[in-house]
């Protein structure tokens, strides 16, 4: 029973840190849908516009798709979020409640496929609003874009370790006390 038990807190916690709805990505705690990213996005309009040479027409539809993605994607970052945490305190408890934890991951798996719903809505959106040309010529920019993230993230162990350790494996600082150099 023993061996059950640990089994499936293993398993638990393997599913949270290796799932995407787990990321600790809310609108409320880094700013995803406030006033900062209105002003980044913006820029990204302009940036945009200027390089696919948009019209007025397609910037004002990509400006009105981004803020209806964005209230669709803040209220699934809130259902998301009251998920983990309902599942965190079944976690916690000294009786773990399998059909409850089922239950939760279950729900938490609908709502991921929802936000990759979303993704592709907002793609498909984009490619409607856009030409051919702008939207192989967007598509190129973008993957110029993550290759060099990429690049830039190759071999910095130490903001990995930084972010581990302010963060920790849960998202909750649980590696705080870690001196930074190991």
């Amino acid at each position: 029973m023993m061996k059950k038990m640990f089994f499936m807190a293993v398993m638990s916690i393997f599913l949270l840190l290796s799932s995407d709805v787990y990321a600790k990505r809310y609108p409320e705690d880094d700013d995803k849908c406030g006033p900062r990213h209105e002003e980044r996005f913006d820029r990204f309009c302009d940036e945009l516009a200027k390089d696919l040479d948009l019209n007025e027409e397609q910037q004002k539809k990509i400006k009105e798709n981004h803020k209806n993605h964005m209230e669709k994607r803040k209220e699934l970052y809130k259902e998301v979020k009251e998920k983990r945490e309902e599942l965190k305190k079944e976690l916690d408890k000294t009786k773990t409640d399998k059909a409850k934890v089922d239950k939760i991951v279950g729900e938490l798996k609908s709502l991921n496929a929802k936000m990759i719903d979303l993704r592709v809505e907002k793609v498909l959106e984009m490619k409607d609003v856009l030409t051919p040309k702008q939207y192989e010529k967007l598509s190129e920019n973008m993957e110029k874009k993550h290759k060099k993230m990429m690049k830039k993230g190759k071999g910095n162990k130490k903001h990995m370790r930084n972010k581990m350790r302010d963060h920790g494996p849960m998202g909750d600082g649980s590696m705080d006390d870690r001196p930074m150099d190991e």
